[in-house]
């Protein structure tokens, strides 16, 4: 599962070995997250001193999320809040990080879509489909995950009307995000014109 990202973690743990800088590091520390390692991630992650590396101190704050350290998840994030005041997006995770019912679904709603996201990059679409329909419950406020729904219904084949229903609903979580608001023009583009006539 996941084959590319082993071979990156594979090459990361090599080149750290070699030269074992906070970037490299890094890299693999993230190679073990996307494959769902939290545990070993976490290791790697808490001997990197780089506090105004906001990645690294989300990333950080992520995983202590996901396995359940929710103290070490809030102070985390209040570092990252005090470190970036006006990112909005950590104070959002700083509010799930308080909220018992918030991380819960937070938690299994990130750990559902790396998931996914390992069964994507193996070709097992209709699997990755399904897992991150399931985080698309306990999230539904994501707009990545509506975007990733997008392109893996696009994978299977879906109707065009499911494949925009899902780049739109993107684009109406995040209206500010020009990402979501790209991927719906292209795809509309491409295949928008097909709505019509289903």
């Amino acid at each position: 599962m996941g084959g590319s990202t082993l071979r990156a973690f594979r090459l990361f743990e090599r080149v750290s070995g070699l030269e074992p800088g906070a970037h490299n590091l890094f890299n693999q520390a993230l190679a073990l997250y996307s494959l769902c390692r939290y545990e070993d991630a976490l290791q790697i992650l808490e001997n990197i001193d780089m506090p105004e590396n906001a990645m690294l101190g989300m990333m950080k704050g992520q995983v202590y999320l996901l396995t359940c350290q929710w103290d070490k998840a809030e102070a985390q994030m209040r570092e990252l809040c005090g470190l970036n005041p006006n990112r909005q997006r950590f104070t959002q995770l700083l509010n799930i990080a308080i909220d018992p019912i918030l991380r819960d679904k937070y938690r299994l709603g990130l750990d559902l879509q790396l998931r996914s996201a390992m069964l994507q990059e193996d070709g097992n679409y209709r699997q990755a489909y399904e897992l991150l329909c399931k985080a698309s419950e306990l999230r539904p406020d994501d707009a990545s995950i509506q975007n990733n729904l997008g392109v893996l219904a696009m994978k299977q084949k879906l109707s065009s009307k499911a494949v925009l229903g899902h780049f739109s609903a993107a684009v109406h979580l995040a209206p500010d995000d020009d990402r979501f608001k790209r991927h719906y023009l292209k795809v509309w583009r491409k295949i928008g014109k097909n709505t019509v006539s289903e």
